[in-house]
Formats: structure tokens, C-alpha cells, sequence
């Protein structure tokens, strides 16, 4: 995020995120999902791996948005550890970090995994401060 006078605050808070705009994103992923989903029900007729790879990265977003809105009602989105990425045998997961293709490898607890998706994605979906919204309005 630039330096600029929007940047919010380092400490999230649920009420601070903008709500509309992260529900109106979260229809806009299921409907590609879904309409990605309905490509590949047909029959192939070209190579899907590229089509199969967005479509698990669209659904990647879906959750991680679900996280965010799950945490501004004071709730878990995701309390079973996914089987992507788990270790056998171990408490570890390598869960993807958002917006980038690197993966980070936790100790499986729901809290922590929420907490690396709001860090991520709070930036993102942050209402600008009531002293920015203020100056803007001059």
C-alpha cells in the first residue's frame, strides 16, 4: 500500500472493514468460480490445467475473503485443518500466504490461521480513518 494519507491503521479492528465492498467481491468469486466450475463439467476439448489452476486459486480468494468476514462477526471461518497442505501425522500445514504463490508452514491452529488472512488481507478491505475521511472532505 502507498504512503499516502489512506493507509490504515496497523491494529485491525472488525468495524473498520469495509463490509459492502468485501461481500460484493466474495459474489463476484463465486459467480467465476461457478462459472469456471461449469467449463470444466464439458467435455475437454482444449488443455484445462490452466483453467483447473485459476479456478483453485479463485476459491483460495473465496476462502480467505470468508476468513475476513467471518473475523468482522467475531467468528472462525475455517476450524478444520484443510487437507491441502497438511503434514501427515504432524500438526503442520503450509497454508498459502495471500496474494503471493509462497506458503508458510504453522503449527494448525484455526486463530492463527485466521490471523495470517486478516493481516494480509485487512489492508485491502480497510475503511479509511475518520481523520483521513475528514481531510478528504475539505
Amino acid at each position: 500500500m502507498s504512503s499516502d494519507n489512506t493507509t490504515p491503521s496497523t491494529n485491525p479492528t472488525p468495524a473498520c472493514v469495509d463490509r459492502a465492498r468485501l461481500r460484493a467481491d466474495i459474489r463476484a468469486l463465486v459467480a467465476q468460480s461457478l462459472t469456471l466450475k461449469r467449463r470444466l463439467r464439458q467435455r475437454w476439448t482444449e488443455p484445462m490445467a490452466e483453467v483447473q489452476q485459476e479456478l483453485l486459486l479463485l476459491r483460495r480468494r473465496t476462502t480467505e475473503c470468508l476468513v475476513l468476514l467471518a473475523w468482522t462477526r467475531g467468528r472462525l471461518h475455517r476450524t478444520v485443518r484443510p487437507r491441502a497442505g497438511s503434514v501427515p501425522d504432524t500438526q503442520w500445514v503450509y497454508v498459502p500466504i495471500p496474494r503471493s504463490n509462497m506458503l508458510q508452514r504453522i503449527a494448525w491452529a484455526p486463530e492463527v490461521y485466521r490471523d495470517l488472512i486478516v493481516a494480509a488481507l485487512y489492508p485491502e478491505y480497510a475503511l479509511p480513518s475518520p481523520a483521513v475521511a475528514s481531510a478528504e472532505a475539505r
